[in-house]
C-alpha cells in the first residue's frame, strides 16, 4: 500500500510539473452538506457551494443541490440530484444520476467506483450539454478519525460518444471525523483539473474545504 501511495503522489506532481503550456488558474471551493436519514436506506441531502475563480478573486459559481442516496445492498448505492448554479448572471439547472459501488479491501482500504450521468440546461439559452462521468477512489483509514483519498475522474461530453473526452480530474484530500459520534465530517481537498476539447480550456488547481453533518 506504502508503494501505491507514493506511485499515486508521484503521478500527480508529474502531471503538475508537465502541464505549464495551458493558462493556468487556481481557484478555492467550499461546501456545506446536510444529510438526512428519512428511511432505513434512504437519505436526504442539501448541499450549498461556492466556488471562487481567477486566482480565487472572484465568484465563479454558487450551486444549490437536493439529492437522494438509496444504499441497495451492502457496496451498491444509487443517487438523483437536482442542482441550481448562478454563473456569470445566468441560473442553470443541472440533473444526474450517480450509481457507485464500494469494495472493502485488507488494510483498511475502501475502493469506491461510480458512475455519474449529467444533464446540464441554462433556460436563458440555447445551451444543452450531457456528459458521462467515471471516478475511481482508493481511501485508506491513517487514525482513529482520519482517512485519506485518492481519485481520478474523466469526462465525456454526448451521450453515445465516447470519444469526446473534454477533461479529467485527480483529486487527493483528506477527511476527519468530528463529534462523539463522528455524525460530521471536515474535508480538505486539492484537485488538478485538465480541459481539452472545450473553448478556453485551461489547467485548474483547485484547493476546497468541506463540511459535511448527518442531522438525523
Amino acid at each position: 500500500m506504502r508503494n501505491l501511495l507514493f506511485f499515486l503522489f508521484y503521478s500527480f506532481v508529474s502531471l503538475n510539473l508537465n502541464a505549464q503550456d495551458k493558462t493556468q488558474d487556481t481557484q478555492l471551493w467550499s461546501e456545506l452538506k446536510l444529510n438526512i436519514k428519512i428511511a432505513k436506506n434512504i437519505k436526504l441531502s442539501l448541499g450549498e457551494e461556492l466556488r471562487l475563480i481567477n486566482n480565487s478573486s472572484t465568484m465563479g459559481n454558487m450551486p444549490t443541490s437536493l439529492g437522494l442516496t438509496f444504499k441497495i445492498g451492502k457496496v451498491y448505492r444509487i443517487k438523483p440530484t437536482a442542482r441550481m448554479s448562478y454563473q456569470n448572471g445566468l441560473n442553470s439547472f443541472r440533473y444526474t444520476l450517480d450509481q457507485s459501488l464500494k469494495f472493502n479491501l485488507p488494510n483498511k482500504i475502501w475502493w469506491v467506483n461510480r458512475v455519474r450521468l449529467q444533464y446540464t440546461h441554462n433556460y436563458e439559452t440555447p445551451l444543452v450539454n450531457f456528459k458521462y462521468r467515471f471516478k475511481s477512489t482508493l481511501v485508506k483509514k491513517l487514525g482513529k478519525d482520519v482517512k485519506m483519498n485518492f481519485g481520478g475522474e474523466i469526462f465525456y461530453k454526448d451521450y453515445y460518444n465516447f470519444n469526446n473526452l473534454s477533461n479529467y480530474r485527480l483529486q487527493t484530500g483528506l477527511d476527519f471525523e468530528l463529534g462523539k459520534d463522528e455524525n460530521g465530517t471536515l474535508r480538505l481537498f486539492y484537485i488538478f483539473e485538465n480541459e481539452f476539447n472545450e473553448a478556453n480550456a485551461q489547467i485548474n488547481h483547485i484547493y476546497g474545504i468541506s463540511l459535511n453533518f448527518d442531522l438525523f
